[in-house]
């Protein structure tokens, strides 16, 4: 089980406990693309950080605010619809659900340790290259 596939176990079991085991589909697609968010902005960041000549970053007379959420929800927006493909049609879901409930216990336990533990380093990696972004002389 790959790590998308683990991060949509992680809500299964959770919100199947729950009796709405169907909406992890929606919560993991969901989560999966805000990981692959951070992870093209922590990239777009270092760049920054490096003063690549890759990146020039033109706000067009924008404030920071409104152009960071046009550019998150543009990011989102492109990024919803590629992994809802791979991992969001019903099919895969059942495929991936009727995997993870075939495991023994200490396995899913393991499955769903797999997929929170990208989720948190993903988001703290994104948090630690900001703290730099914004702090840096």
């Amino acid at each position: 089980m790959n790590i998308f596939e683990s991060l949509i176990c992680s809500q299964y079991a959770a919100l199947k406990m729950k009796g709405s085991g169907q909406s992890a589909k929606a919560n993991g697609v969901v989560l999966i693309s805000v990981a692959l968010m951070m992870h093209l902005l922590t990239l777009l960041f270092i760049l920054v950080i490096t003063k690549s000549n890759i990146v020039r970053i033109d706000t067009h007379g924008l404030n920071g605010k409104i152009f960071g959420k046009l550019l998150a929800f543009g990011l989102i927006a492109a990024l919803y619809p590629i992994v809802y493909f791979f991992y969001g049609r019903q099919q895969r879901f059942d495929r991936i659900t009727q995997q993870f409930d075939g495991l023994m216990e200490p396995e899913q336990k393991a499955v769903i340790k797999k997929g929170l533990y990208y989720l948190l380093a993903s988001f703290g990696i994104f948090i630690i290259v900001l703290m730099v972004l914004l702090f840096k002389k």
